[in-house]
């Protein structure tokens, strides 16, 4: 019987040794860092966007056919805006994705970006590029 009992006790302390092996470990996700293109919005203004970032005079948007991320350099004060986005699939909790499209120009410009369809995007605006950039609009989401 002792021995059976060590079997069982073996063979329970290997069955969690491999379902915890299982699992694989999550890695942290990388950030994408992009440069937007100069380009011209269908009709004047995107859909899907944050307010008006009100120190660089800056918005960002979701165009969900094409997969393009839309950002606005209205600014005299030669501000370059960063859009910083999150992907969220396949669950709207997991984070797949993440990243910036800076803009060095006036005007508009885009970063293509293919995303799963139907997954959640969050994005924000932000003044500079660099890691102390200030951000002082709200994250909006929508969906890719």
């Amino acid at each position: 019987m002792r021995k059976a009992g060590a079997a069982l006790v073996a063979l329970t302390v290997g069955l969690g040794v491999a379902t915890s092996w299982a699992s694989p470990a999550l890695a942290a996700v990388a950030w994408e860092k992009n440069v937007a293109t100069g380009g011209d919005v269908d009709n004047g203004h995107p859909k899907n966007c944050t307010v008006d970032d009100p120190f660089s005079h800056s918005v960002a948007c979701w165009q969900p056919y094409g997969d393009v991320l839309w950002i606005s350099n209205n600014s005299t004060l030669g501000s370059t805006p960063t859009a910083v986005w999150w992907n969220y699939y396949p669950s709207d909790s997991t984070l797949y994705r993440q990243g910036t499209c800076t803009f060095t120009s006036t005007g508009w410009g885009y970063c293509n970006k293919d995303m799963h369809e139907g997954s959640l995007i969050k994005l924000r605006v932000c003044d500079s590029p660099d890691s102390d950039r200030q951000c002082w609009t709200s994250i909006i989401s929508t969906r890719a």
